[in-house]
């Protein structure tokens, strides 16, 4: 695999990816979330949501792309959010991303791109 993008389409074409709002709630509220990935620019309050869901839920949360790249990566028009429901395939993704993808910033705070 080339990149992280190659990992969400192969866990979509899987089916081993929650893609938007309600299945990542619903993966989340059974369990079935391994890994929440976050659009770069998706809202602030969004990025706190879904931090605060994932947590409930004992999940890791990371940003990655935008949300015109996570659609794109799962062939679909643009995602704010979506969920692994494979540990190992989540493992793949944060190892392409390495120190790319990182948690949301804390509530009131925009982290923007710094490294």
């Amino acid at each position: 695999m080339d990149g992280p993008g190659s990992w969400l389409g192969l866990a979509r074409a899987a089916g081993r990816l929650a893609l938007g709002h309600w299945q990542c709630r619903r993966a989340l509220a059974t369990g079935r979330a391994r890994l929440v990935v976050v659009a770069r620019d998706s809202s602030q309050g969004a990025r706190r949501r879904w931090q605060h869901l994932a947590r409930r839920a004992n999940c890791p949360v990371v940003t990655w792309g935008s949300q015109a790249e996570l659609g794109h990566a799962v062939g679909s028009g643009p995602k704010a959010v979506v969920a692994f429901l494979d540990d190992g395939l989540a493992a793949q993704f944060l190892k392409a991303v390495g120190p790319a993808a990182r948690p949301p910033g804390p509530p009131g705070a925009d982290r923007g791109d710094e490294p």
